[in-house]
């Protein structure tokens, strides 16, 4: 008769407390999501996602806006360069005014004295008058340039209460994106065009000729018989670019 085979597993031995360990192993490395690629591709895409969100969101923070508020100082430097750049620098930015005809005791009732540029308007005659650059303000009007404020918005009061009004008027704030890119385009202008300020204030810098200094390489007659007596290169290294006194002579004498 046919006799049954007997399969022996060779693991049943093992104890069920040593097998547990390994199974609970095996599990967390394959539950484990460094493993896989996928879940590391959409992370990056989910990090990326909420980066773009976040600059497209209104700023809140008074200390992205200072970056986009010029003063007189930074408009008349950024006036210096070419017209199509100055326009597409400073169209976006914001700027503080002090209104004209205000009288003083009236000054601090004023809500918002900030408000962005939106155009310049090129200077103009008209029957006779001359009427200088103006800048063209979303919500206060035309202001000239004497009367923007030439201080820095250093403090949060001098920012806060912008944000404040145009929550009130339900007004569009500018986003982080536009702030970081305006805020680039007006730094990398002013750094260009302070280097070239430095440099035309270099070339003033250089030794001009006085009558003070030029006395000291004019040479008189005298001098001149004296140093001839040198050899004639030495002679010439030394008078050359040199200054002569001579006798003035009437034409007609």
């Amino acid at each position: 008769s046919t006799q049954p085979i007997e399969i022996v597993d060779e693991t049943s031995h093992l104890d069920n407390s040593q097998e547990a360990p390994e199974l609970e192993m095996r599990e967390e490395v394959n539950a484990s999501p460094i493993q896989g690629d996928s879940d590391l591709q959409i992370i990056e895409t989910d990090v990326s996602t909420n980066n773009d969100l976040s600059l497209d969101e209104p700023i809140q923070s008074t200390e992205e806006m200072k970056k986009i508020i010029l003063t007189q100082g930074q408009l008349k430097l950024l006036a210096t360069s070419e017209l199509y750049v100055f326009r597409q620098t400073v169209i976006g930015a914001f700027v503080r005014v002090n209104i004209p005809g205000l009288p003083s005791n009236y000054s601090d009732r004023v809500f918002v004295r900030i408000d962005q540029i939106i155009d310049i308007i090129e200077p103009l005659s008209f029957q006779h008058l001359w009427i200088d650059r103006r800048y063209r303000l979303r919500f206060l009007g035309d202001f000239e340039i004497e009367n923007i404020v030439s201080l820095k918005a250093n403090h949060d009061s001098d920012v806060r209460p912008w944000f404040d009004c145009m929550e009130a008027k339900g007004e569009i704030i500018p986003t982080l994106r536009f702030v970081r890119q305006k805020a680039n385009e007006i730094k990398t202008q002013l750094d260009t065009l302070s280097a070239k300020q430095t440099l035309k204030e270099l070339d003033k810098q250089k030794i001009t000729f006085t009558r003070s200094n030029l006395s000291q390489i004019a040479l008189n007659p005298s001098t001149l018989r004296s140093l001839s007596k040198l050899g004639f290169e030495r002679f010439r290294q030394v008078v050359v670019g040199c200054f002569v006194c001579m006798t003035a002579i009437r034409k007609n004498k």
